[in-house]
């Protein structure tokens, strides 16, 4: 008999409610032998000792396997704290650098030469000054730095006539093109 249950704690055999047909069969059994049944618990043992065997080697390799990830945590974290040092180290060096530069850039156009340090050429950071102006009594070209339109705005001179009226400042050639109607017009608005 190669199952176990006869000799679980519940079965019919361990609890001794076996029928005479069911003694007279085992007894009869080859594998219900007293030597069978030696190498049967002999058997058994060595199953319960390998079971055991292989959970404590699970164990230690579950062990293992966790000091494993903890050893590369812990080397990670190191590393992200070295990385994240570096990092810092970098960043305050190039700060420096640039408040460094900075400083400089701002010295330099205190110490740049007008005449010579300019992309235009010889004397192109100098204001243009008109002709004389230096060595006249007035300036050559008066108003040279305004616009045409805002030097001649008759609100901001008042010196200047009144503008002229649209239609005395309308040219012979407009006249002959639009033809006397408009002749007509302004001699009626006059009477």
């Amino acid at each position: 008999m190669s199952s176990h249950y006869l000799f679980q704690s519940h079965s019919a055999v361990a609890q001794g409610t076996t029928t005479d047909r069911q003694k007279a069969s085992m007894a009869q059994d080859p594998m219900m032998s007293q030597q069978a049944m030696v190498e049967r618990q002999a058997r058994i043992e060595r199953e319960a000792a390998d079971q055991q065997q292989a959970a404590e080697e699970r164990q230690k390799a579950n062990e293992h396997q966790a000091a494993l990830q903890r050893q590369a945590a812990q080397e990670q974290q190191e590393a992200l704290e070295q990385q994240a040092a570096r990092d810092q180290q970098e960043a305050l060096e190039q700060q420096k650098a640039q408040e460094q530069q900075a400083a400089q850039e701002q010295a330099a156009p205190a110490n740049q030469d007008i005449v010579h340090g300019t992309l235009g050429g010889r004397n192109a950071a100098m204001p243009p000054t008109p002709f004389g102006d230096r060595d006249a009594r007035r300036e050559r070209h008066p108003d040279y730095h305004r616009g045409p339109m805002i030097s001649r705005d008759p609100r901001l001179n008042q010196k200047t006539e009144q503008p002229l009226s649209e239609t005395e400042n309308e040219s012979p050639w407009q006249r002959s093109v639009r033809g006397t109607h408009r002749e007509h017009e302004h001699d009626e608005e006059t009477h």
